[in-house]
């Protein structure tokens, strides 16, 4: 996982969190009630209750790959269109409120449960975590198991980090948000925008395959019935510039040196692995969509950075010892 996508994930996570819910209620009418205290011990409750969703999770996907990787891409599929369904929803949101309960009073380790179990049994939480983690999880990852569960760890860590602060000032918090119900509408709407894009950007850009040609030739190699005899390899050539791709996957693809890029913008790619002149088809197809998707993702942009001194001072050294070493080299005298 990249620096960029464990950065967007910590984005996207602060905000789906900041938004006002069960959980963020729960933890507020606590501390109104009883006080601070209790306020942070129930986000504790909280926070801990995520681990077991996020151990459950972790579970599931381990099972889901060692079925099948094409189940995975299924779930990631259908989890990016639930959160562009909860996106969408909140987006849509044109009045909210803060309706807050009045509870009675309880020892700190008994709300500390209490929040746990509240969040343990809350399903909506269980459905979104399958739909969300994963998001940020590729096919292919070595260890895809251990990085979900390290993604939940984290979540549950902001968690308790929003939470926390939230069940100490929550009664200045509660009067002000009140007080303001358009910040809540602008929460929510924000919440949704950011849940809608991290579910359209897991689906991939289906190629039109009317904008791909085709040709079959005589497949090359030595040994088999059909070499240099029957046309059933294939010649795959996709102009990207007058392709109806985005334009800035447009443009990476054009930036790439790929040997499979001609001068012009057209991609040509040979398939010949198979004896069927279909399985060669469908092998070059994916080897396109393999191409364009990997030029979907935004490269991490390098920021130019100064020497520090302890570098500085370091590479000096090193040029020191390395002028006495030299220094040695000379002839020897009796």
């Amino acid at each position: 996982m990249s620096d960029a996508q464990l950065l967007l994930f910590i984005i996207t996570s602060l905000v789906v969190i900041i938004t006002p819910g069960q959980d963020m209620i729960l933890v507020m009418s606590r501390s109104i009630a009883q006080g601070s205290a209790a306020g942070i011990a129930t986000a504790a409750g909280v926070s801990t209750g995520l681990l077991g969703h996020t151990l459950l999770a972790g579970l599931g996907l381990g099972s889901i790959l060692l079925a099948s990787e094409t189940l995975f891409v299924v779930l990631k599929l259908v989890g990016a269109a639930y959160l562009i369904y909860l996106g969408v929803r909140l987006l849509l949101t044109r009045a909210a409120s803060l309706e807050l309960t009045g509870l009675r009073a309880a020892p700190l380790r008994r709300l500390f449960v209490e929040g746990a179990l509240s969040n343990l049994s809350n399903p909506k939480i269980a459905i979104f975590y399958f739909a969300f983690l994963p998001q940020f999880i590729a096919a292919d990852t070595e260890h895809p198991t251990q990085l979900l569960l390290v993604l939940g760890a984290v979540f549950s860590v902001l968690t308790f980090v929003v939470k926390g602060p939230v069940g100490y000032f929550a009664g200045a918090l509660s009067a002000w948000l009140r007080a303001r119900p358009r910040v809540l509408v602008g929460m929510h709407r924000t919440s949704g925008a950011v849940l809608a894009m991290a579910g359209a950007r897991s689906i991939p850009y289906t190629l039109d395959e009317s904008e791909v040609e085709f040709e079959a030739v005589r497949a090359q190699g030595s040994g088999g019935q059909n070499v240099n005899k029957v046309s059933n390899a294939v010649h795959l050539r996709f102009d990207v510039g007058a392709s109806s791709l985005p334009e800035a996957v447009k443009q990476r693809l054009l930036r790439r040196s790929d040997h499979r890029m001609t001068r012009e913008g057209v991609v040509i790619i040979k398939a010949q692995q198979h004896r069927s002149l279909e399985m060669n088809r469908a092998e070059a197809l994916e080897r396109l969509q393999a191409l364009v998707d990997s030029a979907a993702i935004a490269p991490k942009r390098r920021k130019p950075t100064r020497p520090t001194l302890a570098s500085k001072q370091r590479r000096l050294e090193s040029k020191v010892k390395r002028g006495r070493i030299k220094a040695l080299r000379g002839k020897v005298v009796d």
